[in-house]
């Protein structure tokens, strides 16, 4: 049995797990209301579960992961947390994907609301993003040879 999800009006939609129906035909409002709703949704869950989790541990302590359903990455949780933690809504750049706030998450906040700023201004992807916030020099690792006195081999240190 699939859990109906209630975000919208019963007798607009009824939302599961692994749909969307229709309950009634809708009315062009209805609908850019709707639309808005989960588009703003799409771009939203990563914030709202690592928001949660916060939230729920700062309340409950430890017991904070038995709210968490079966079938979850751990890892994945544990960055929603942390990059929520580290970005305030009011730093949140809903013009933005969560991948992009993820990148600049280490940095202090006046450089990362600068940053971000900078990327909504100039349309930045989240590749052109790292490639500001990860200069070359710390992305590529200088690796010393070390040759063997004895028998002549070479390797990276």
């Amino acid at each position: 049995m699939t859990k109906e999800l209630q975000l919208f009006d019963k007798s607009l939609v009824s939302i599961n797990a692994t749909s969307l129906q229709m309950a009634r035909q809708w009315t062009y409002d209805e609908a850019k209301h709707l639309a808005n709703g989960l588009f703003t949704m799409d771009g939203a869950l990563q914030w709202w579960l690592g928001d949660f989790l916060n939230s729920a541990e700062a309340i409950f302590g430890e017991d904070y992961t038995q709210l968490v359903p079966e079938g979850y990455k751990e890892k994945s949780l544990q960055q929603f947390k942390w990059v929520s933690s580290k970005i305030p809504p009011r730093e949140r750049r809903p013009e933005l994907s969560y991948s992009h706030h993820m990148e600049v998450a280490k940095l202090e906040s006046d450089e990362r609301i600068g940053i971000l700023e900078n990327a909504v201004k100039d349309g930045l992807t989240v590749r052109e993003l790292r490639q500001l916030v990860r200069p070359k020099e710390s992305r590529r690792r200088e690796f010393k040879t070390i040759v063997c006195p004895e028998c002549g081999h070479k390797w990276k240190e």
